[in-house]
C-alpha cells in the first residue's frame, strides 16, 4: 500500500504500509508496519504527510488491523500516539567477547530460492512472529535488504539437518579498521545461532556485532550472561489502533494465563476523545470489581507491551500483571 500526493503528475508526498497476520503467544492478530514516509523539500510544512498518516490509519482500520508498528519516532508519529514499547536485550559483541559465546559443530550456507520452505519452518517455531508468506521470503533474496540495510540470511545445519537461520546485516564502514553488522533477525535453536554468530564474527572479521532479543527468551539470557547488555525498545513506535478487537483477538492467550471461566468475564471499554494523540481516550480493562483505567494510546501500548523505562506495575495479584506485558514483536524482515 502507497498513500500519495501529486503535483501535476509528479509524487511530492507518500506513505507506505504493509499488512500482516502476526501470531503473539498462540493468538492471531493483524498488524501494519509504516514506512517510506518522505515529503519534497518544497511541499514540506503543508500538512501532507499528516494527512497521508491518518488516510492509511483509516485504510488500515478498515481493513482490521489491531496495531501499527511505525520504522521511527519522528513528530509526527507521536502526534498520531505512537510510542516506543518491548523490552528486549541488546548488547554489543566485541571481538574479545566471541569466547564467551557456546560453540558447536555447525554448517552454514546462504539462503537460495529452494531454501525458503526451510527458513519458513525455522521461523514458524518462534512464539513471537508475523504469519509470513512466501513473498517476503523472494523479495528478501532479490533485495538482499533487511532493516534498511544489506543483508544476508544464513541456515544453520548440524548433522545435516536445519536447525536455525540467522540474518546478519551489515553497516556501512564508518573508519578503518571499522566493520560492523547486527542480527536482523534469528530464529531456531539458540546455540546453534550463538555457534553461527562466532563464526560470522570470524569469517567477516567484524570489529562490532549488536544482537537483540526478547527479555523473556531466558535461554539467550542464560548464553550471553557474561556479556553486558540493557534493555531497549523494539526499533521503532506502536499505536494500538483498535483496541477492543485486539483484546477479542488475544482471548486464546488470556483464558491460557487466567483459564476460560474469568477471560470470559473480562470487559473492555473505550471512550474515545478527538486528539489524534489520544489524550482524552480513555481504555478500561475490568475482571469482576477489579479494573484498570488508562489514558492515552501510548498508555494502553506500554500497558500491553511493556516499556523499556518504565511500566505499570500492579500487585501481582492483580489480574493486569497476569496478562501484561505481552511480548512485542521485533520486525526482522518485515521492516518498511
Amino acid at each position: 500500500n502507497l498513500r500519495v500526493f501529486s503535483d501535476s503528475g509528479q509524487i511530492v508526498s507518500h506513505v507506505g504500509f504493509i499488512e500482516r497476520k502476526a501470531t503473539i503467544l498462540g493468538s492471531q492478530i493483524m498488524v501494519a508496519c509504516i514506512g517510506a514516509v518522505a515529503t519534497l523539500p518544497e511541499y514540506r510544512g503543508k500538512g501532507l504527510a499528516t494527512q497521508l498518516m491518518e488516510d492509511s490509519l483509516n485504510k488500515m482500520l478498515s481493513d482490521g488491523v489491531d496495531i501499527v508498528l511505525i520504522s521511527g519516532g519522528r513528530g509526527l508519529y507521536k502526534r498520531h500516539g505512537c510510542t516506543g514499547v518491548g523490552r528486549f536485550y541488546k548488547l554489543v559483541l566485541k571481538p574479545h567477547d566471541i569466547t564467551f559465546l557456546p560453540s558447536e559443530s555447525i554448517e552454514m550456507y546462504t539462503l537460495k530460492i529452494s531454501d525458503i520452505p526451510t527458513a519458513m519452518e525455522l521461523y514458524e517455531v518462534e512464539p513471537v512472529r508475523f504469519l509470513r508468506p512466501r513473498e517476503d521470503y523472494e523479495y528478501f533474496l532479490q533485495s538482499h535488504w533487511a532493516m534498511n540495510k544489506r543483508a544476508e540470511l544464513f541456515i544453520i545445519e548440524r548433522k545435516k539437518l536445519p536447525v536455525a537461520y540467522v540474518v546478519l546485516r551489515f553497516f556501512e564502514p564508518a573508519g578503518e579498521n571499522e566493520n560492523k553488522a547486527s542480527i536482523a533477525e534469528f530464529a531456531g535453536d539458540r546455540i546453534a545461532v550463538l555457534s553461527a554468530i562466532k563464526q560470522l564474527f570470524q569469517s567477516y572479521r567484524l570489529s562490532e556485532l549488536e544482537l537483540v532479543f526478547q527479555e523473556k527468551d531466558n535461554e539467550m539470557k542464560v548464553y550471553l550472561s557474561d556479556v553486558k547488555m540493557e534493555i531497549v525498545p523494539f526499533g521503532g513506535t506502536l499505536r494500538v489502533l483498535n483496541f477492543k478487537q485486539l483484546m477479542e483477538r488475544l482471548m486464546p492467550y488470556f483464558s491460557a494465563r487466567l483459564g476460560d471461566k474469568q477471560a470470559k468475564q473480562l470487559v473492555f471499554n473505550v471512550k474515545q476523545g478527538t486528539d489524534p494523540a489520544g489524550s482524552d481516550t480513555t481504555f478500561e480493562i475490568s475482571l469482576g470489581n477489579e479494573s484498570v483505567s488508562i489514558n492515552g494510546y501510548a498508555e494502553i501500548a506500554r500497558l500491553i507491551f511493556g516499556s523499556h523505562d518504565r511500566e505499570f506495575r500492579p500487585a501481582p495479584s492483580h489480574f493486569i500483571s497476569r496478562i501484561f506485558p505481552l511480548p512485542a514483536l521485533w520486525y526482522g524482515l518485515n521492516y518498511v
